[in-house]
């Protein structure tokens, strides 16, 4: 451990180093203070004072920074190496009276794949790159603008992360209903468009059983091969090519995961929190990452797949925040501080996803944040509203919400319905309890046996599999948006549904 000697003639405390490492260049660094005071410009400037003429390296760090204050122990910052000891001597000299302690760190500015970072260092790095930023602000109007863009970088991040997300998120649902729709047929009159939209230039619109619109310019697969769609043949056809396109879509996101971007695979959740706490996986954030989950997002859903909407949204919205840090070096050459807008990122996620901004904040708080200060809960709120917001102003559902199934319910509820409300909720559980328990049955079965040295195998057998199964049932062929808002909306007169049966 580290010796310490104290006395008036100032002294110093250094720890035992590995010969191999004393070669490198070092910091002597006093124990590290809050950086919420590091960011409040109304603090008095004593570095400025005492030493207004900083040296720095090619990255911003300080050689030099000390902190004087007359009658009291000195806090002292300086770069130091082992084979030149005169950065060392000028305390000798320089407090004579006074008591100087250090603290000798290795600073290593980059970190290795799979380790974790040093939440210590990063967080006294990014104080000391803004004192040298604040003590420069006086020399020209490009040092004071500096300090400002740097000081307003967190707000201009999560403001660009939360128009990301937004984006991405009505992308995704425009593109998977879109998709979705082709399984069953096409819109002839514009191929880009989806049963719903395909029908709204018509004026004859009729509904089948689960209230889907029929009308001329929208084409099932039967009738474009001109086979009869009355017939078992039509039949037996369209539901080969429901199947069809499922695989389809399924091989595709498979070929293109696999190929371009494994990291892309999974939910993420588990994986965020981890980087979140502190460790590095590159790659995981990346472009690419972000480009293949993006597209991998609208084939999954498109295929039938049962597959949610958050642990994805969550981490695409965490790969706009790893992109859009690396153009702030207060965040980019600083994981610590990056893990701010990481937390804010995973927020919007799950805002986009649900159009819940309070509980994007929620999550990212209580359940996958590690480091989370108070100035990041503002910025995660503003972060959510505003994915929340875009989502809206792209209105991908068609409904004028941001969420996927708005419920509107103007009858009152009768006391005599507590009872099937009760019963609902025990099912409920019951029903997920042995959902939760089958899922990790057949995670453990498969790292023990054969079947799951073949993953890309399993998707495309899974996919065939559900459907297979959903096809015969006419709700399981809709989406799942789609069939949601079947189950939960108030039935009305003009509503052709089987479950809706309103009598006048």
């Amino acid at each position: 451990m580290a010796s310490v000697n104290n006395n008036n003639t100032g002294s110093e405390r250094k720890s035992t180093r590995d010969p191999s490492i004393d070669n490198r260049a070092r910091f002597n660094l006093s124990p590290v203070p809050s950086i919420e005071d590091d960011e409040d410009n109304n603090l008095q400037n004593h570095t400025q004072t005492v030493n207004p003429n900083l040296d720095e390296d090619e990255s911003g760090e300080e050689f030099n920074l000390i902190g004087d204050t007359q009658g009291t122990s000195t806090t002292a910052v300086t770069m130091c190496d082992n084979n030149n000891n005169d950065h060392n001597s000028q305390f000798d000299h320089k407090h004579d009276n006074e008591q100087v302690t250090n603290v000798t760190y290795v600073i290593r500015k980059h970190y290795e794949n799979f380790e974790t970072i040093d939440w210590l260092k990063d967080l006294m790095r990014n104080r000391i790159r803004h004192r040298n930023l604040r003590s420069q602000q006086q020399q020209s109007w490009k040092k004071r603008f500096t300090f400002w863009f740097d000081t307003w970088s967190g707000w201009l991040c999560v403001l660009l992360v939360g128009v990301s997300a937004g984006l991405v998120a009505g992308f995704v649902d425009i593109g998977a209903k879109w998709l979705s729709h082709w399984r069953t047929g096409v819109c002839t009159s514009a191929f880009w468009l989806n049963r719903e939209q395909c029908c709204w230039a018509s004026r004859d619109v009729e509904y089948d059983d689960v209230h889907n619109e029929i009308c001329k310019y929208w084409r099932t697969w039967s009738d474009i091969f001109g086979i009869d769609a009355l017939s078992v043949s039509g039949w037996f056809f369209r539901y080969f090519m429901f199947i069809l396109w499922s695989v389809i879509y399924a091989t595709f996101i498979v070929v293109l995961v696999v190929g371009s971007a494994p990291y892309a695979s999974g939910s993420g959740i588990p994986e965020i929190k981890t980087i979140l706490s502190g460790f590095i996986m590159y790659g995981y954030l990346g472009k690419w990452t972000f480009l293949i989950k993006s597209i991998g997002m609208i084939f999954a859903t498109s295929a039938g797949l049962i597959v949610g909407k958050e642990g994805p949204f969550v981490h695409i919205s965490c790969c706009c925040g790893n992109l859009f840090s690396k153009l702030f070096p207060k965040f980019g050459n600083n994981e610590a501080r990056k893990r701010e807008i990481l937390s804010a990122a995973a927020a919007t996620g799950v805002s986009v996803a649900f159009g819940a901004p309070i509980g994007g904040i929620l999550f990212s708080l209580e359940e996958i944040s590690y480091y989370f200060p108070y100035k990041t809960l503002w910025r995660t709120f503003f972060c959510c509203m505003v994915g929340a917001l875009v989502v809206r102003t792209i209105n991908p559902y068609g409904n004028g919400h941001e969420i996927q199934f708005p419920v509107e319910y103007n009858v009152p509820w009768a006391t005599f319905e507590v009872i099937p409300f009760i019963g609902l909720g025990v099912l409920g559980g019951l029903w997920g309890t042995l959902f939760i328990k089958t899922n990790i049955s057949w995670l453990k079965y498969k790292k023990t046996h054969s079947i799951g040295k073949y993953p890309k195998a399993e998707v495309i057998i899974l996919t065939l599999v559900t459907a297979i199964v959903c096809y015969p049932n006419m709700y399981l062929r809709l989406t799942m948006p789609e069939l949601i808002r079947r189950l939960v909306g108030q039935c009305h007169v003009e509503d052709h549904m089987d479950l809706c049966h309103v009598s006048i």
